[in-house]
């Protein structure tokens, strides 16, 4: 029966049975480095060499590396291309307002339009049509608004359109107030007619 001995950083293990040689591989007691001779062999050679199969692969990296200690800024296009406001499909619509839901112009429709030199918002005007056009408003109305009007900066803009929205928002809940008063008020209406009718 082969014997293995083992040497590691000048001193040497064993002797060691086949069996316990790749017994103390596997569970890492002998490293791929370290120095094996056995009988018939003229010298040291690594245990990788004499084992191939029995080294286990080397434990891939789970550790993530160290957490940047400051990340890069992320720069908006009115930072890096400067205030394209204003300045009709070539203005770049920052990400910070672009798919926004804008309230002032789904709220106040026409009005909210004119003063952000949104002409499309006029379509809020026409009856049945008026409705979706508030909604496509409500949906494009940032983007329409930088695209159609010159503003000082994106913190100006937003300044602006948070005014817009408190205005929006109220207009739109005393016009739901009242169309639920005014539906209540046909309704009891209809009921003393059909009433009133049923009584001849």
């Amino acid at each position: 029966m082969k014997t293995y001995y083992v040497a590691r950083d000048g001193q040497q293990r064993g002797p060691l049975t086949e069996e316990e040689f790749k017994s103390q591989i596997n569970q890492g007691e002998i490293q791929p480095e370290d120095l094996v001779w056995t009988e018939r062999m003229s010298g040291w050679t690594e245990a990788r060499t004499l084992f191939p199969d029995a080294i286990p692969p080397p434990i891939p990296n789970t550790t993530p590396p160290p957490i940047p200690t400051q990340l890069p800024a992320r720069s908006s296009p009115v930072t890096t291309f400067g205030n394209t406001s204003g300045q009709g499909e070539r203005s770049i619509v920052p990400p910070e307002i672009a798919n926004k839901w804008n309230w002032g112009a789904f709220g106040l429709g026409w009005i909210w339009g004119v003063a952000n030199n949104t002409w499309l918002a006029l379509l809020t005007l026409i009856p049945f049509a008026g409705l979706v056009m508030a909604v496509v408003l409500g949906m494009k109305g940032n983007e329409w608004a930088w695209k159609n009007k010159r503003w000082e900066s994106l913190e100006h803009f937003q300044q602006v359109q948070d005014k817009w929205k408190i205005s929006g928002i109220l207009f739109f809940l005393l016009s739901t107030i009242m169309a639920i008063a005014i539906v209540g008020s046909l309704s009891d209406m209809v009921i003393a007619i059909v009433g009133s009718l049923s009584e001849r």
